[in-house]
């Protein structure tokens, strides 16, 4: 009985990784991220029980429906030979992959992580652009704008970034979709004057 923190990558199936589509096509149960695109979905083999384990914005604390999620985990994981957990992107980049790792392995439940691309280095790379390019982007940073509450409200985590274009490095800004608009935070603002006409 194994546990899979599977990331399914940025959205398009043909960038999942061959050990991902092997375990879609083999779990007995597939618990699934709202961000997974549905075309990945299509890989898991018919009649697998799927379970939608997506939070949703607005609808209650993500502090409580997470720990929802991983007695789930427990409960599935000790009852199936093959347990996914299918996450967008990579489950270690903004996806609660360690928290589920960790309350798996205390349990004494097997796991075991299958990494996938994270859409702040697919991105970039699909429309041509190095995060990291000799002379002008030595290191990469990935931030992610709001932070769950715990009212489940969301909130912008200060960076202590200035301004993204007086900086030596690439940024990735992930979570921050109709945020930045509302942003009062350093970040924020730093990325509305950086992406601003």
């Amino acid at each position: 009985m194994t546990v899979y923190l599977v990331g399914a990558g940025p959205g398009d199936p043909e960038l999942l990784t061959l050990r991902a589509a092997r375990l879609l096509a083999t779990a007995d149960v597939v618990v699934v991220d709202r961000l997974v695109d549905p075309r990945v979905l299509e890989m898991i083999a018919p009649g697998t029980h799927v379970i939608d384990a997506g939070k949703r914005s607005g609808a209650g604390d993500p502090t409580r429906a997470q720990a929802r999620i991983i007695e789930q985990l427990l409960d599935l994981g000790r009852r199936h030979d093959t347990v996914v957990r299918l996450k967008g992107g990579d489950p270690f980049v903004f996806g609660r992959g360690a928290e589920e790792l960790d309350a798996l392995s205390d349990a004494g439940i097997d796991v075991e992580v299958v990494p996938g691309l994270t859409s702040a280095l697919a991105v970039p790379a699909l429309a041509g652009v190095a995060v990291t390019e000799r002379g002008i982007a030595a290191s990469v940073t990935i931030v992610s704008v709001v932070r769950p509450s715990t009212s489940g409200r969301a909130t912008f985590v200060s960076t202590g970034v200035t301004s993204p274009s007086h900086s030596a490095e690439s940024q990735g800004v992930m979570n921050g979709t109709g945020s930045l608009g509302r942003g009062r935070s350093p970040i924020a603002s730093a990325m509305r004057s950086s992406i601003a006409p």
